[in-house]
C-alpha cells in the first residue's frame, strides 16, 4: 500500500497542513467580512442615503412576467442590473485586501526585527559531472538535425535519435 503511505506523508508535511489551515481560516474570515458588510456597513450607508437597503439597489431593465393560465402561459424573470450587490462585493474586497495588506506588513516587520530574511532564493549548488553530461546531451530544437546527429530530417535514425559516433 505504497500509495496510502505516500498520501500520509504528503498530508503530514508542513506545507499541506499550512495550506489546509489557511483555506479554513480564509473561508471563515470571508464569512465574517460578509457579515460586517451586510449587517453593519449596509445599515450605516443605507441610513445615510435615506433609509434604503444597499443590497436592493438595482436598475430594472425588464420587469418580471408572471405566468397565468389564460393570457400568458410562459413566465420570464426580471432582468436587472444589481448595483447594490456589486457595491457589497467591492466593499468586501476592500476589507479583505486591507486585512491581507496589514498581515503582510506585520510579517515583514517581524522579519526585520528577527533578522530572518523572507523570500530568500536558495543557494545555487554545483552540478555534478553526470548532470553536466546529461544537460549537454539534451537535443536542442534550434540546431538542424544534420548538425545534431548527421542524419537527414525524417530518417529512422533521427526518429530514434541515434547519435553519430566519433568513428562515423
Amino acid at each position: 500500500m505504497k500509495i496510502i503511505d505516500d498520501f500520509k506523508a504528503f498530508t503530514v508535511k508542513g506545507n499541506a497542513l499550512d495550506l489546509a489551515v489557511g483555506v479554513i481560516i480564509g473561508a471563515t474570515f470571508g464569512k465574517i467580512v460578509k457579515s460586517i458588510v451586510d449587517d453593519i456597513f449596509n445599515s450605516i450607508i443605507g441610513m445615510l442615503i435615506g433609509g434604503v437597503d444597499l443590497s436592493n439597489i438595482k436598475i430594472t431593465l425588464k420587469k418580471a412576467v408572471e405566468a397565468d393560465a389564460a393570457n400568458n402561459p410562459a413566465a420570464s424573470p426580471e432582468v436587472a442590473v444589481k448595483i447594490g450587490t456589486f457595491l457589497n462585493m467591492c466593499i468586501e474586497f476592500k476589507i479583505v485586501a486591507w486585512a491581507v495588506f496589514l498581515l503582510v506588513k506585520a510579517i515583514n516587520r517581524l522579519a526585520e526585527r528577527t533578522g530572518v530574511p523572507l523570500n530568500q532564493a536558495p543557494k545555487a549548488r554545483r552540478s555534478t559531472n553526470r548532470e553536466t553530461a546529461a544537460r549537454d546531451r539534451v537535443v536542442s530544437p534550434a540546431v538542424p538535425c544534420r548538425a545534431r546527429c548527421g542524419t537527414p530530417p525524417g530518417s529512422l535514425a533521427r526518429l530514434l535519435w541515434i547519435p553519430r559516433t566519433a568513428s562515423a
